[in-house]
């Protein structure tokens, strides 16, 4: 009975570790998520938002018009740099460790 018992406390322990092992791991990819570079998503709110600029009397002077209908790409966007967040990563190591800093 005693080894049935502690039986169940390592399966139980096992369990807990193992669950842990899972939310770090969440974690963890999420971060790495967060600091990937996010081209698709940067380049799609680049195209929504209006280009313009200050001119010498200090008016704003817009050289592009925004293009709104671009936000509504944005969940396709996330879902695209997620998904060559495989790609980009090791491309990512690669060129912040041959030490381009640009």
């Amino acid at each position: 009975m005693a080894q049935l018992s502690t039986l169940g406390i390592i399966i139980t322990i096992t369990m807990k570790t193992h669950h842990l092992a899972k939310v770090i791991q969440s974690i963890l990819m999420a971060a790495t998520l967060v600091c990937m570079s996010g081209c698709l998503t940067a380049n799609t709110i680049e195209a929504a938002k209006a280009q313009s600029y200050k001119n010498n009397k200090g008016e704003t002077v817009v050289t592009e018009p925004g293009a709104p209908g671009y936000y509504a790409l944005l969940p396709l966007s996330v879902v695209g740099d997620i998904v060559t967040s495989p790609i980009q990563l090791p491309v990512l190591l690669f060129i912040y460790l041959s030490g381009y800093r640009g």
